[in-house]
């Protein structure tokens, strides 16, 4: 027989004959879209009325993406409110350690922990710029950087012919010579000594 002890523990928590009750389930994680009209999460329900969010252009970024703009601003933002990604920032990619500093973000922003950059993550992460819309869409930047890489080199226009030089006429030289001959050597030895005592 249980002690009186264990009795009223099973009382308070049910009885040990009682068949086991079925766990609650946890809610599940719901990540915020934004529509054209009002922001809502996945599951259909609207967002808190109060939230900003970012305009519905930013792309939802995951775990192994690899856009050069988005998570090149991504590793940015993070880093520059003291969120350090390692080596995923010179790599360009978002792997684990920006998966951890955008968690551990949304967890001091508020915001549902989901691992994902959502539109309100966008917005805390970039405020004002991330309202309007990007100046690409998911994968155009590369797209762009791809034909620039793949473009002809435009040839450099030629330089500039050096200036022709100037040239006199013969008669021209010799009209801008001084009226007197100049002294030569020897000349100028026998001058000074005819006017030398």
């Amino acid at each position: 027989p249980p002690s009186s002890a264990s009795s009223s523990i099973l009382e308070a928590f049910g009885s040990s004959d009682a068949p086991p009750s079925k766990p609650a389930s946890a809610p599940k994680a719901t990540k915020v879209t934004n529509t054209r009209s009002a922001p809502v999460a996945t599951d259909g329900s609207p967002v808190a009325s109060g939230a900003q969010v970012a305009h519905p252009d930013w792309p939802l970024l995951k775990r192994t993406d690899d856009d050069i703009f988005f998570v090149g601003k991504l590793h940015h933002a993070l880093e520059d409110k003291g969120y350090s990604v390692g080596d995923d920032g010179e790599d360009m990619v978002f792997w684990d350690a920006t998966e951890n500093s955008l968690l551990t973000f949304q967890s001091c922003g508020d915001i549902a922990e989901t691992g994902t950059v959502c539109p309100t993550s966008w917005y805390a992460l970039l405020g004002e710029e991330s309202v309007r819309p990007p100046p690409f869409k998911l994968g155009e930047a590369e797209q762009a950087a791809q034909q620039m890489s793949d473009a002809p080199l435009q040839a450099a226009a030629p330089p500039a012919a050096p200036p022709a030089p100037i040239t006199m006429a013969p008669e021209a030289v010799l009209s801008n010579l001084p009226s007197t001959p100049p002294i030569r050597g020897n000349q100028r030895n026998t001058q000074k000594s005819s006017t030398s005592p």
